[in-house]
């Protein structure tokens, strides 16, 4: 992966004359730069195909829902989206679920959940299981 501390110390070793560590320090940083090349590419096509799927304006597919921006889709509603990211620069941040409430891993916002029995698992009796099951 590519940091700064890497160019630091590849500074650092042409400083110190120590060129054979520095041209491997190099061609490492120009593989870790092809590898992000590569994935930005990869990245740009899924953003092109996700814009292709939701038209050109999307805009008109969003709704509030408990405070939370939801898109309704040809599939049905996707979501909940981050309302403070796109009021900011209109982008669609998915929202992550954290117990009882829900996250934004873009601005760190944090939001109520409403409905949290989705997420309570149901316990059945173990014995009555195993019996109709033939166990």
């Amino acid at each position: 992966m590519i940091s700064n501390a890497a160019f630091t110390e590849l500074k650092d070793l042409l400083k110190s004359g120590q060129t054979d560590q520095a041209r491997d320090l190099l061609l490492a940083l120009q593989a870790g730069y092809f590898t992000l090349m590569e994935e930005n590419r990869h990245l740009g096509l899924r953003v092109q195909t996700l814009e292709h799927l939701l038209g050109a304006d999307p805009e008109h597919r969003l709704r509030m829902q408990d405070n939370l921006l939801m898109l309704d889709t040809d599939k049905g509603q996707c979501g909940p989206f981050c309302p403070m990211c796109h009021a900011a620069d209109k982008s669609l941040i998915l929202l992550e679920k954290d117990r009882d409430k829900w996250l934004c891993p873009s601005c760190e916002a944090e939001f109520a959940r409403k409905d949290k029995s989705r997420d309570l698992a149901v316990v059945l009796p173990f014995r009555k299981t195993c019996e109709k099951l033939g166990l």
